[in-house]
């Protein structure tokens, strides 16, 4: 029966048959689906697209000679991500639920019952964001005012920098304090050694190595001359630097290896300064939000036709299985 029922013959037979039935109930559903076209809400889609940088040192980047880093390189796959989880972060979404009043646009009570779940839906199904085959992203916008889906999609784009650079600032605060009070310290304990060198020197310790070569040769000389006075004058002279000389080799060799610390600490305070106090852009655009002049839901055409298509189905089975029972 089942077989007989779905036969094309029998079909076609009732077609043939209830053929001013049908027309009008498809000419009466085309005038209905497309009079309640109309009753639901248009949407306008605005559209920014823009390729990611990485988030990086920017301080050595843009400071250092031996960087091979480029600021402005576009991101791959991995950094495509990180920034689809930028856009979909809570201070994105809170940003622009309070300054555009998401609540009221939405049309969703406060007081109801949950009214957060409900905005956030229909804030997903908004404002979207996706990954584009070139690894560019593309942020799209629906919104009941033209201006205004251009307005937030041009919005989010610009908040996406603000996220990247409280991203980085945090990082970077934490950097910059802990190479500010390692070069404190070690200008302390630089400036310490030095204080120990002037010491020194004042009791006569300039520089061991020329020194102990010179009093050597006077020393000897004056022996040789017969002039005891001096010999005495120079014995001392040499049992201080015998006493000090090794303190003071030992300072200068660790006074030298400290100024080769100091150089490159100071090139990281500047990098770690750089990177706390600059503000760049993470992000290339391609393209921003312009005002859309045409509504991109609800597509009259096509709630005509899958209505019109979905009520002659059901008519013509209805009016068959009818026929049949006859």
């Amino acid at each position: 029966m089942t077989q007989n029922f779905f036969n094309n013959d029998f079909i076609i037979s009732v077609l043939r048959k209830r053929i001013k039935l049908l027309t009008f109930v498809t000419l009466i559903t085309a005038i209905l689906s497309y009079a309640a076209s109309y009753l639901i809400e248009p949407l306008y889609k605005s559209t920014a697209i823009f390729f990611p940088i990485p988030i990086s040192s920017v301080g050595k980047a843009t400071l250092s000679v031996n960087s091979n880093k480029d600021i402005m390189e576009v991101g791959d796959e991995e950094v495509v991500e990180q920034f689809l989880q930028i856009l979909h972060s809570d201070y994105i979404r809170h940003y622009i639920t309070e300054k555009y009043n998401l609540m009221e646009r939405y049309h969703i009570d406060k007081n109801e019952k949950y009214p957060l779940t409900k905005l956030y839906k229909k804030y997903d199904d908004r404002i979207t964001f996706r990954k584009t085959r070139y690894l560019s992203i593309e942020i799209s916008v629906l919104d009941p005012d033209p201006v205004k889906s251009a307005q937030i999609a041009n919005e989010i784009l610009r908040l996406v920098d603000t996220v990247a650079n409280n991203m980085q600032y945090k990082r970077a605060k934490l950097i910059y304090n802990e190479v500010k009070a390692n070069l404190k310290k070690l200008e302390k304990e630089i400036n310490h050694m030095v204080d120990s060198l002037s010491g020194l020197g004042e009791k006569g310790l300039v520089d061991y190595k020329s020194q102990s070569r010179a009093l050597m040769e006077a020393y000897a000389k004056a022996i040789l001359d017969n002039k005891p006075q001096i010999v005495e004058k120079l014995k001392l002279q040499i049992d201080t630097i015998a006493k000090y000389g090794p303190v003071y080799t030992s300072l200068m060799n660790y006074l030298q290896y400290q100024w080769e610390q100091l150089s490159l600490l100071r090139t990281k305070y500047i990098e770690a300064k750089a990177n706390l106090e600059l503000k760049i852009p993470y992000k290339y655009v391609v393209s921003k939000a312009e005002i859309p002049e045409k509504k991109a839901y609800p597509i009259r055409w096509l709630i005509v036709l899958l209505s019109v298509i979905s009520v002659f189905t059901i008519t013509v089975f209805v009016l068959a299985y009818f026929d049949r029972k006859k």
